[in-house]
């Protein structure tokens, strides 16, 4: 008589790198919206992800690095699933200053603790080109020239940006929000008198 087989655990599959660089950073964002960013561990993001606190170590070297990490990749997706409902419906071009309001706060605020923290603001500078160029390109007016764009879209991140993180500070109504977003709407279309009396053309 056969000795009886034991049935085989069951066992996760093993994840890639890439796989688990990325179920780190989600974790690592999830628990951002839930607690702290100061009182976020190690272990409690590697337990989110279900994996070993050794690949944080391995994959980021950090904790700070990889909370960087995180709230890049967050933003990176973000931003590119705004372009892409952009390309199906080119009115969402301006409701990008107010429809990720809580997350760009939650990002503003992750930022400002990294920095205080030790992380170079270098490490975010990525972010800040990639987000005044879309900017740029949403705003895009051919009649304009490549200078009045270029500051149009650094201006709308920076009132983007500005408002997320100092709205309240400044007592800006929801009116006043909805206001500045119609000017920056209407401001690509109605530049060259400007132009012509600041002499850019």
């Amino acid at each position: 008589m056969s000795a009886k087989k034991k049935p085989v655990p069951y066992s996760r599959p093993r994840l890639s790198r890439s796989e688990g660089e990325v179920a780190l950073m989600k974790a690592a964002y999830e628990l951002m919206t839930e607690i702290d960013v100061a009182d976020i561990t190690t272990t409690d993001i590697a337990e989110r992800a279900g994996l070993n606190r050794a690949h944080i170590s391995r994959y980021f070297t950090t904790r700070n690095e990889l909370l960087s990490a995180a709230i890049e990749y967050d933003f990176f997706e973000r931003f590119n699933r705004v372009i892409e409902s952009r390309k199906s419906d080119p009115s969402v071009q301006y409701d990008l200053f107010g429809a990720e309001a809580d997350q760009l706060r939650l990002r503003n605020k992750v930022v400002a603790y990294l920095i205080s923290v030790g992380v170079p603001q270098a490490r975010f500078h990525e972010s800040q080109r990639f987000l005044t160029e879309r900017l740029t390109m949403f705003l895009h007016n051919d009649e304009n020239s490549e200078r009045t764009n270029n500051l149009l879209g650094k201006m709308s991140a920076l009132l983007m940006i500005g408002y997320q993180a100092s709205g309240e500070l400044i007592e800006a109504t929801e009116q006043d929000r909805a206001d500045m977003l119609q000017l920056m709407a209407v401001l690509p279309s109605n530049m060259k008198p400007i132009e012509k009396l600041l002499g850019w053309k």
